[in-house]
């Protein structure tokens, strides 16, 4: 469902004269602009069934999977909505045409150009007392033959489980164009948190999660601030060359966290005697230099198109990490505040890898007009892994495999076509979960397998219909019973999604989907019955339907509403604890109007409108509160 929490005072309305308003950043609507149900980002409005940190149960994110207006881009640090005004997941049959797709699916992250000039501000409140002020700007021509496009976000969060944080958002981005054919777009992004108070991660020791707790009453320790400086920054090329056209990027991502903690409370099943520890690590550290080239020229033969790209891209990301203690601290009632002193910390010595990788591949895209598409791609790869210890340095990791992709679809109608792929990558793993004896702990890089089939049906010019089924095979990663992560066998992940999106009515925009997910481990770990069959947080079944309306009689109101339904969720290692099933709802409008003389737009929201109690699992055995209602009101507007 769409989802955004962000944000100043509503008292302009003086201001406000009704009347279309026509802009950029005051059109922006996820509802509207889906394309499926399988994932996108507008602006900070989430919509879809998958995310960059879950797509089909794996995460795009940590298998390595990103890219960068279409470029591969080794993501260390968050991307600022300052600097991208969105992304899209690519999966299924919708990655056609998209080459050396990869199993875990793609995320694609849209980097904002300075297409028109323009300045928009945004400014938010929230029921628990949020505020965020946003500006953007583009100036396309502000120099002859360059653009330049920057933002400032400044954001104060009250959070609604208490915690207080200062986030500080910045981007600049410029772009060259010295003639028709050369295009250069350099950047550079940063994110600053300076006073994060973490949310508390619940552990459960074998006892059965509470069913209900009180909102906005922190449970952490107010000296448990966080600070985190992220970085982004980069050059992106394009060029034709006769025939070819080439296209280029090399980054740069830097993640620093001097401080972090993560307090936690330990459910055995005495509410009014919870134990209590906190985890805190100094220094940990993430900087990736990553970068593509690639060239690709196309054939035309009649109804038939030919491309042909040759494509290298390459990664260098270091570590540090593992500087860590843990405190334990005062038990108290599992849903009470206690403050106490903050403890003396002994913190380990680091641990650092330094990972290198190098990927070469030749890919072909054919299309046939009226006939189908197909995809091809070979890859080689050579990975290198090494790791220093504060004990020593580990065996080096070595890959090289040959890697490929097939993908099909075949047009049996103008408005039905078929699709089919399969695909094998070399992934990176998740990282071991802050709750983990060995936290932040990255295993070697993964081989995994993907097929997939499905249809796409065109129900009428506004409405699409696609349905599919999928199996993804990989080496399992996770928590063990001592809660170590290690690897604990193989998992599967098959099972069914369907998306149905567009306009059945005028003024009516859908979008809604579902997946039903088996997801199996397999192992010895398993069979002796250390672990169960069930990966934690696997559910299998997720709904989701949203709807935006814009009413014919007086264009400048619109009204949405989505919904989310997330089947039983697997808690425990033995796979015996399990959530129930979790129903939210959200209820939101827009009111587009002008505010001295400029196009604007005024946001409201209602998140789980019906302030339904659940938990999110974030590991085996352990749980966070999901958030309970929260209202929030959004004003952008053109200056």
């Amino acid at each position: 469902m769409p989802r955004l929490i962000r944000p100043i005072p509503l008292a302009v309305a003086a201001l406000l004269l009704p009347g279309p308003a026509l802009a950029q950043k005051v059109d922006d609507n996820a509802v509207t602009q889906a394309a499926d149900a399988f994932g996108i980002n507008i602006d900070g409005e989430n919509l879809g069934l998958y995310s960059p940190s879950g797509v089909r149960g794996f995460s795009p994110t940590a298998a390595g999977n990103i890219r960068l207006d279409g470029l591969y881009f080794d993501d260390a640090a968050n991307l600022t909505n300052r600097l991208v005004s969105g992304y899209r997941i690519f999966v299924g049959g919708s990655v056609l045409g998209h080459p050396f797709p990869a199993p875990s699916g793609i995320a694609d992250f849209t980097i904002r150009k300075p297409d028109r000039n323009i300045l928009s501000a945004d400014v938010d409140v929230d029921s628990f007392g949020s505020r965020f002020t946003e500006i953007d700007g583009q100036w396309r021509d502000a120099l002859p033959h360059l653009g330049i496009a920057g933002g400032l976000g400044l954001y104060r969060y009250d959070q609604w489980y208490g915690g207080t944080s200062h986030v500080t958002s910045t981007a600049l981005t410029a772009r060259w164009r010295p003639d028709a054919v050369i295009e250069l777009i350099p950047f550079w992004s940063r994110i600053e948190d300076d006073s994060d108070e973490s949310i508390p991660i619940l552990l459960l020791d074998g006892a059965t999660p509470p069913t209900a707790g009180h909102a906005h009453r922190f449970t952490g320790q107010h000296w448990g601030k966080a600070h985190e400086i992220s970085s982004n920054a980069g050059l992106i090329a394009n060029a034709v060359l006769g025939d070819w056209r080439v296209r280029g990027g090399l980054f740069r991502s830097v993640d620093h966290i001097p401080i972090n903690y993560q307090p936690t409370i330990t459910d055995s099943g005495d509410v009014d005697h919870a134990a209590r520890a906190m985890i805190a690590e100094k220094d940990q550290s993430a900087d990736a230099v990553s970068g593509q080239i690639q060239a690709s020229r196309i054939f035309r033969d009649g109804p038939r198109q030919h491309q042909l790209m040759i494509a290298a891209w390459a990664r260098d990301h270091r570590r540090s990490y593992g500087a860590t203690d843990s405190a334990p601290l005062a038990p108290a009632p599992i849903d009470d505040a206690l403050f106490v002193p903050e403890p003396d910390f002994h913190f380990a010595a680091p641990t650092r890898d330094h990972v290198r990788q190098v990927t070469v591949g030749l890919a072909y895209q054919g299309s046939w007009k009226g006939v189908g598409e197909l995809d091809l791609g070979i890859e080689k790869t050579q990975y290198r892994k090494a790791v220093v210890t504060p004990t020593g340095t580990l065996p080096t990791s070595r890959d090289a495999p040959w890697l490929f992709n097939a993908s099909v679809a075949i047009q049996l109608a103008p408005a039905l076509s078929l699709y089919s792929g399969i695909s094998r990558g070399l992934e990176e793993s998740d990282v071991a979960p802050s709750i983990a004896v060995n936290r932040n702990e990255a295993p070697p890089a993964i081989r995994t397998r993907q097929i997939d089939a499905g249809a796409r049906w065109a129900l009428t010019p506004k409405m699409t219909l696609i349905a599919g089924v999928f199996r993804i095979d990989k080496p399992y990663y996770g928590l063990d019973g001592e809660r170590y992560f290690r690897r604990l066998g193989k998992i599967r992940h098959q099972g069914e999604e369907v998306s149905l999106s567009g306009s059945p009515l005028d003024g009516l925009s859908i979008v809604g989907g579902a997946v039903l997910l088996d997801a199996s481990i397999s192992g010895s770990e398993v069979a002796s019955g250390a672990i169960g069959r069930r990966p934690a947080g696997s559910t299998p079944v997720t709904l989701i339907a949203n709807a935006d309306y814009r009413l014919p009689v007086a264009r400048a109101w619109s009204f949405d509403i989505g919904l989310e339904r997330d089947g039983r969720r697997v808690v425990s290692v033995d796979d015996r604890v399990r959530l129930p099933t979790r129903n939210l709802i959200d209820l939101g409008m827009r009111y587009r109007f002008r505010m001295f003389g400029k196009p604007a737009v005024l946001r409201v929201q209602g998140q789980n409108i019906t302030n339904n109690f659940s938990w999110d699992v974030v590991g085996a055995s352990a749980l966070m509160v999901h958030q309970p209602r929260l209202i929030y009101a959004k004003l952008t507007t053109d200056l």
